[in-house]
């Protein structure tokens, strides 16, 4: 795995190290460092403004204003002129223009409800039939 080095070995890496001192690190390995530490100083101190509960409080006041935005710009009529002019009033027509339309969905359930009546009539019929051959036995 690992090289080993000898009790000799070790002190002469030390007595190098002593006498010569440390490798110099790369310049942009320094400027890296220092910026990184210049950056986390002022996030800390950003951090330090404002405490949670006052982060708290701004984001329930931006979640507000924006909900009380939606709700006027869905109130709001866009469009000049007069509203049925304007695209949120034609929107509305084109959509009662549609429910005015039958569907597919509401052939299906008219043929629904009537095939449902004749089973439940047939079945009324037929038990009745049944019941005056029983009571006709007796």
């Amino acid at each position: 795995m690992g090289q080993r080095f000898t009790e000799e070995q070790l002190e002469q890496m030390i007595m190098q190290l002593e006498q010569g001192g440390l490798l110099q690190a790369p310049p942009s390995l320094e400027r890296g460092v220092m910026e990184k530490i210049a950056r986390l100083e002022e996030e800390n101190q950003a951090n330090i403004r404002f405490s949670s509960k006052t982060k708290r409080i701004f984001y329930q006041l931006k979640i507000g204003a924006a909900m009380a935005a939606s709700l006027v710009l869905l109130a709001l009529p866009m469009g000049h002129g007069s509203y049925e002019e304007s695209p949120y009033g034609k929107a509305q027509q084109m959509v009662q223009e549609e429910e005015e339309k039958e569907s597919l969905l509401d052939y299906m359930q008219q043929g629904t409800k009537i095939l449902s009546d004749g089973v439940t009539g047939f079945s009324d019929f037929a038990m009745k039939q049944i019941t005056e051959v029983l009571d006709y036995g007796k």
